[in-house]
């Protein structure tokens, strides 16, 4: 995977998912945990409470967390990037990943594969 196809991972932050009829986050959730949802494909995934309400949150171990709401009969998928701390180093007023830039791009490309699979296989489940 280039440079190109990271770009155009990044850019795929969010989807939206028509669902048959109106549901909760809740009924959301007991319908995912009833597909059998492979572990090693989406991970563990957890209803938790917000500041912005009830999601389902997605822990595939990438920086890329996909976060599910739901409103009616629609669902929000949405890429949340969790924030590594400072790991880079200074250098002629230049920051370095201190693992270097294809650390960096390799995180980048796991965490955008890694959401694309977990909307490929909500697209499945959700229609």
């Amino acid at each position: 995977m280039g440079f190109g196809d990271a770009m155009k991972g990044a850019m795929d932050t969010s989807r939206e998912y028509q669902l048959s009829r109106e549901m909760t986050i809740e009924e959301v959730f007991e319908l995912l945990q009833g597909a059998n949802l492979s572990e090693d494909v989406v991970g563990k995934f957890e209803l938790k409470k917000g500041l912005m309400g009830k999601n389902i949150v997605f822990n595939g171990g990438t920086e890329a967390v996909p976060t599910l709401s739901v409103k009616g009969n629609k669902a929000k998928l949405q890429k949340v990037t969790k924030s590594g701390g400072s790991s880079s180093v200074s250098v002629g007023g230049f920051k370095i990943p201190k693992g270097g830039m294809k650390a960096e791009m390799n995180k980048a490309e796991a965490g955008n594969a890694y959401f694309a699979t977990v909307g490929d296989a909500l697209t499945e489940i959700l229609k």
